[in-house]
């Protein structure tokens, strides 16, 4: 080694070592002074020839040192998709005596910041190159974590507002239509029309509910579940949508796999995953598996799914989605589970943005491992229950005919969802009270207290909201059954721990004229007897 360091930027080392090298200006001089330092240091301290051979260096990352390392190239030990910039910046340093920092991962896809200059002889001339080196891996981890809580809290804050108006929107026009559908023969050519209103506003409601899973708003209703009963019921509806040529195959098995889980959202990440599966096929004969085992996961085996130290070490549940399709490049892979990006000419981009967010909701984990041309293989993480299984057929209620007795007060400060709703128990022969906000609910109360039979209360109103009005009339009436509503799914979870009776439930927005009835239905069949 010769020559001596032209200009040397010391930020991003340890202080110790920033002083020592701020004693001498000889490369050489620093390094055999300092030996014994840097061979604990944690970071590395290389030269480099003109060409990029490694001819010294303090240590051995560990992931090399079954490899030579003295003498080989930088860019044998830098993932491929970096390399033609690890060669520019290289070329800029030994020809143009440019310094240089770069980040860039190795081909064991482990992230390094590393700055490079020139080594000069006493005459000018560059003789060679200084590599300094750190891992970064854990700070660029950290950082992609804060920045997806940031794009998650921002996203969440967007999709809240908007979701609660336009699931407001959703209900008048889902029950209208089913209003209208049902005061006409089935025959009637309109249905046709009316069922093209209903299956549109559904998708809507779907695409808030994407929304709301990615931002983590939309909190979870579990129950436990055979997982593999899960998969079989999406699979046996999945068969006559996707292509003939496709051959999907179930590895699920002789054991029950118990997961607590939301079944409606659980069934979304499953649904999704099959489904990209099948697009990544493009319509030519090719294989879905889909696997599933139980599983110990140690903290090291948690970190290949997510470096969130909120995930606990413990048994999970795997499910694995493999296709034989083709496939995905490291950039896409990166990308795939951001909001609004999609790599489908007809996608929207909220599919797997709302697969992860649910999968986080309930500490859950998803891994993908792709490569252009190979296929793709998407693994799920969920811890196992230890609660005993309910049957599928006992989450769902049945349909069933329904008349009803006594008056309703229906709550709700808009006036579509009031109009609707009364319709819909009027249909149900129903006597029906309006009100347009929590205040006036009161007052309504206070007149007809003996008459009504239960409320149809909205959570979010001005002038007195859903909550404090359900508190004031609990004062008076502790066993008055009371449907509290809202289009925010996470004020199921603040209606259940305020009001822990079985006077008092929930129902989503948006609702259909069935969904309706048959809550009510559930809550004075509890109550009434």
């Amino acid at each position: 080694m010769v020559g001596s360091l032209d200009k040397v930027t010391k930020s991003n080392f340890p202080p110790p070592v920033e002083r020592a090298m701020g004693e001498t200006t000889h490369l050489e001089t620093f390094l055999e002074a300092n030996d014994a330092i840097l061979r604990q240091a944690p970071f590395v301290i290389a030269e480099l020839d003109l060409d990029g051979r490694i001819t010294y260096s303090n240590w051995i990352p560990e992931q090399f040192r079954n490899e030579v390392v003295i003498g080989s190239s930088v860019l044998d030990k830098a993932a491929p998709a970096d390399r033609d910039r690890i060669e520019a910046a290289l070329e800029r340093v030994a020809k143009h005596g440019e310094t240089v920092q770069i980040e860039s991962q190795d081909a064991y896809d482990r992230w390094w910041q590393s700055a490079l200059y020139p080594i000069r002889t006493a005459d000018g001339v560059i003789a060679s190159i200084a590599l300094f080196s750190r891992e970064i891996s854990e700070e660029r981890s950290l950082r992609a974590q804060i920045q997806d809580l940031q794009r998650v809290e921002s996203l969440g804050l967007l999709a809240g507002g908007i979701t609660h108006d336009f699931n407001n929107l959703l209900v008048a026009i889902l029950g209208n239509a089913d209003l209208a559908a049902m005061s006409m023969p089935a025959e009637a050519p309109a249905q046709t029309f009316l069922q093209e209103i209903i299956s549109s506003a559904q998708r809507s409601a779907e695409l808030c509910g994407q929304l709301l899973a990615y931002s983590r708003r939309s909190r979870p209703s579990t129950i436990t579940v055979d997982l593999r009963d899960l998969i079989r019921e999406i699979v046996g509806i999945l068969r006559v949508a996707i292509s003939p040529s496709t051959a999907i195959e179930l590895d699920l098995g002789p054991e029950p796999l118990p997961v607590e889980v939301d079944v409606t959202q659980l069934r979304q990440v499953i649904m999704n995953l099959v489904t990209n599966a099948s697009d990544a096929l493009q319509g030519k004969p090719g294989t879905i598996v889909l696997r599933t085992c139980t599983e110990q996961y140690t903290r090291e085996r948690l970190r290949a799914f997510s470096d969130d130290p909120i995930l606990p070490e413990g048994v999970y549940q795997r499910l694995e989605v493999r296709d034989t399709g083709v496939g995905m490049d490291r950039e896409t892979c990166a990308r795939m589970f951001e909001p609004f990006f999609t790599s489908k000419s007809q996608g929207r981009g909220l599919g797997l943005a709302a697969v992860l967010g649910i999968l986080r909701a309930h500490r859950g984990a998803i891994r993908v491992v792709s490569e252009r041309g190979r296929g793709t293989t998407m693994c799920v993480l969920l811890p196992e229950s230890r609660q005993k299984i309910i049957a599928l057929e006992h989450c769902s209620g049945l349909a069933r005919a329904w008349k009803g007795v006594g008056t309703i007060l229906i709550v709700d400060d808009e006036e579509g969802v009031r109009r609707f709703a009364k319709n819909a128990l009027e249909s149900a022969e129903f006597q029906v009270l309006l009100a347009c906000n929590g205040q006036h609910a009161l007052e309504v109360f206070q007149a007809h207290r003996n008459d009504i039979t239960a409320i149809l209360l909205d959570v979010t109103m001005p002038k007195s909201n859903g909550i404090d009005t359900l508190k004031r009339i609990r004062e008076e009436a502790p066993e008055l059954p009371i449907l509290m509503s809202s289009g925010y799914a996470e004020h199921r979870r603040t209606v259940t721990e305020l009001a822990q009776d079985r006077a008092t439930d929930f129902l989503s927005k948006p609702y259909r004229v069935q969904e309706l009835q048959f809550a009510l239905n559930d809550l004075l069949a509890r109550n009434l007897g």
